[in-house]
């Protein structure tokens, strides 16, 4: 079972976003990325953020960070999605649920160090992301993920939210929000 780790010591977090730069720097996410920062990838949503790292004893082979989400500015994929249209559905999930919800989460800057991943270890990293959010209050969330990754995650039990089927304007690549709730927390990490 994969744990992931609280970060929060400043070396621990120069690490983190030397690792998290080093993943998707080589993505499909590059463009993502702000290249002028050095090897180091880090933005203005991490000041909010809580910081998550998956080791392997001492070896950082994985990061996540949860962006709290009470109102549309805290939301990092709102920030990217360029066009409004496409912006609108997730825009809209927001404003619907942030008078009734307990705590939403955004997960984002999901990420396995080449040489550690296997289909195993992602879903791994992805219950145990699951896990975390419900351990830290938050009863819904949602990440975004590459289109074609869609039919992975809804085997898994995540639903994509309506309209956010094939977003184009965030990255080259086509991408999607899949959503999790505490309703089917226990279908998604497998208890």
């Amino acid at each position: 079972m994969i744990t992931l780790t609280r970060i929060t010591e400043p070396d621990k977090l120069e690490e983190y976003y030397r690792l998290r730069y080093r993943i998707f720097s080589d993505s499909d996410y590059h463009s993502l990325v702000d290249h002028t920062k050095g090897q180091f990838d880090r933005d203005e949503f991490d000041d909010k953020a809580l910081h998550w790292g998956w080791y392997s004893g001492q070896e950082l082979i994985a990061t996540e960070r949860f962006l709290p989400v009470r109102e549309p500015a805290d939301s990092y994929c709102l920030s990217v999605i360029k066009d409004p249209k496409e912006r609108a559905p997730l825009l809209k999930h927001i404003m619907d649920r942030a008078e009734r919800s307990s705590g939403m989460a955004e997960s984002s800057r999901i990420g396995i160090r080449q040489d550690h991943r296997s289909l195993t270890n992602f879903m791994g990293l992805v219950r145990a992301i699951i896990r975390q959010a419900h351990a830290c209050g938050f009863d819904e969330g949602w990440f975004i993920c590459l289109a074609s990754h869609v039919p992975f995650y809804r085997r898994a039990g995540f639903h994509v939210l309506p309209g956010t089927e094939s977003i184009t304007s965030c990255t080259a690549h086509r991408t999607s929000i899949v959503t999790f709730e505490s309703s089917n927390f226990s279908d998604l990490i497998g208890v």
